[in-house]
């Protein structure tokens, strides 16, 4: 199978912008949502994580200012990526039904922009793109253990752990 890899720095930024702008965009919407079912430690949580990487995309942004990135097709994402929104909308529902279910949605898409990262870090034929992926999975592996942190609390010990993970996790 031919892998679809970043092949400049500004395409693997390209993809890193959209992905932290997703996530953020997302991470907003679960913390809204949340706090109208009445998950208040949860949403806050997810604020927390929308700052986040709303912090790493005005980085990446401030990292190339003034310079010309690639606009993004589809067919530029990786097979373990949803090429389409209406893909991503049935993956990831704007609307979680609870805490739990936002926790597990957000670790799937920590997971799937870690494992981009990883590929590209593995196998992208430019050694600065190669060296900027391998920064951005570390980066991606710690969004990961976060959730998990979180998740881990929410299924064992349910609103007062969820409470608990959520003030010392992020």
């Amino acid at each position: 199978m031919r892998r679809l890899l970043p092949r400049t720095l500004p395409e693997l930024v390209a993809h890193a912008i959209a992905f932290e702008r997703e996530a953020a965009s997302r991470f907003h919407e679960y913390a809204e949502h949340l706090h109208e079912l009445g998950c208040h430690h949860a949403a806050e949580a997810f604020r927390r994580m929308e700052l986040i990487e709303r912090a790493h995309l005005q980085s990446l942004e401030e990292c190339f200012a003034g310079g010309a990135l690639p606009e993004l097709q589809p067919t530029d994402y990786v097979r373990h990526l949803l090429a389409t929104r209406d893909a991503l909308e049935l993956a990831f529902p704007a609307s979680p039904r609870s805490a739990r279910e936002a926790l597990a949605l957000a670790l799937a898409a920590e997971r799937r922009a870690e494992m981009y990262y990883r590929d590209a870090a593995a196998n992208a034929a430019d050694p600065k793109v190669r060296g900027l992926a391998a920064d951005l999975a570390a980066g991606e592996h710690r969004h990961v253990r976060v959730v998990e942190r979180l998740l881990a609390y929410a299924v064992a010990g349910g609103p007062r752990e969820e409470r608990r993970a959520a003030a010392q996790a992020v």
